[in-house]
């Protein structure tokens, strides 16, 4: 892995479109490549679910991550340059989409003090789970914190 080209971070640029219903909120993201790293187009598509019951609030979303061939490929592929240094397989993956779900919880214990936190479980496509750079189908995220309001 460390003959591997290095896959740096970017920033994304772009728009956000959410509608609220009384069924739920749907939502769209595009995002681009600003500067230019992997040439990447994103676009997420979810449906979020908003229950509040007093200070306690619980926000189900499913969603799917599209990335396209440039995207995938500059994160999961391999060249054969790399192929040659490193030994691993050449990778030439197409676009992608990770769909996910995610569970969201939020309890306001005074107006400036809030503990939340948020699990997510992403699934890979054969398009990234094939890569020889990953070894899982599936990934799950966990993440909380404590928030003060100023």
């Amino acid at each position: 892995m460390r003959s591997l080209n290095s896959r740096y971070s970017t920033m994304m640029g772009g728009f956000t479109w959410l509608y609220i219903s009384p069924v739920g909120a749907f939502s769209t993201t595009v995002g681009a490549d600003t500067l230019n790293n992997s040439k990447g187009v994103t676009l997420n598509v979810s449906y979020i679910l908003l229950q509040q019951w007093g200070n306690f609030t619980l926000v189900p979303e499913v969603g799917v991550d599209w990335s396209n061939t440039q995207n995938t490929r500059y994160y999961y592929g391999i060249t054969d340059k790399e192929s040659e240094r490193s030994g691993l397989s050449i990778w030439c993956p197409n676009d992608s989409y990770v769909p996910y779900l995610q569970l969201a919880m939020n309890y306001a214990w005074s107006n400036q003090w809030n503990t939340w936190g948020e699990i997510t479980g992403r699934f890979y496509p054969s398009t990234i789970s094939n890569s020889p750079m990953v070894n899982k189908h599936d990934v799950t995220e966990l993440t909380v914190g404590i928030s003060y309001t100023f």
